[in-house]
């Protein structure tokens, strides 16, 4: 019985283990990725008021130049999927 109970304690620590390794590689993961676009932090970025001309503003500052080229991207991508 004795020996049943250092083996459950030892599966415990490998788990205990095993978890605080994963949480590791996960946070290192997580703070080397890249910053977001600038556009996204633009887009995140816009004013909380709803005066029409803080809204105007808002647009007029949102550029979507590059949106055409992206959507073409994203349908090349899901015509490449084999569903």
């Amino acid at each position: 019985m004795n020996q049943k109970k250092s083996k459950t304690w030892l599966t415990i620590l490998i788990i205990v283990v095993l978890a605080a390794i994963a949480y590791g590689v996960y946070f290192v993961r997580m703070s080397n990725q890249e910053p977001a676009e600038p556009i996204v932090n633009q887009l995140e970025s816009q004013g909380a008021s709803d005066e029409v001309s803080a809204i105007e503003q808002d647009l007029t500052g949102t550029a979507l130049d590059g949106l055409d080229s992206e959507v073409s991207d994203i349908e090349k991508e899901l015509e490449s999927l084999d569903l």
